[in-house]
């Protein structure tokens, strides 16, 4: 398994998977998932020195993703914290170590930014309790709980 930066070469896969992800989280309660948006912020995390995009890949093929930003700590701007805003690895190589890889990439990125803290999120819908597993042999505690809400309004 391959972690490394994405390029612009792998914007169809990150397409592919970031639908994938949007079906299997429950977003799509909330959303329609869009494909500009879903580039613009994969360009973003690619050239914003406070953001970073991984994939991991195997045989030459793209199977997980990972996106990453940096900002200051709102208790304290003299501090950067780290949060994971996206982590996918496709179904079955979800034992094979992207994800574990993907972490580690993750971490070593928010060390280089000399980041306080990291937040990683785990969405319950997808095998959260295996997830959270995997945090806490990490090295992490559980923080917060999120709870999403959604609003109707009129056209």
């Amino acid at each position: 398994m391959n972690i490394r930066e994405a390029t612009t070469d792998d914007l169809s896969d990150i397409l592919r998977m970031g639908f994938a992800f949007h079906e299997a989280s429950g977003y799509a309660d909330i959303c329609e998932p869009d494909t500009v948006s879903m580039l613009e912020t994969a360009e973003r995390l690619m050239a914003d020195e406070k953001g970073l995009l991984l994939v991991a890949e195997s045989d030459d093929q793209i199977v997980g993703m990972a996106g990453i930003v940096a900002y200051p700590i709102h208790f304290n701007r003299n501090y950067l914290a780290t949060q994971e805003m996206f982590w996918w690895v496709d179904k079955e190589y979800r034992t094979d170590g992207a994800g574990r890889g993907l972490l580690l990439g993750i971490e070593s990125w928010a060390q280089k930014m000399r980041a306080r803290s990291n937040t990683m999120i785990s969405l319950n819908d997808l095998d959260g309790e295996r997830v959270g597993k995997l945090y806490k042999h990490a090295g992490y505690r559980p923080g917060e709980q999120m709870h999403i809400r959604r609003f109707e309004y009129g056209h």
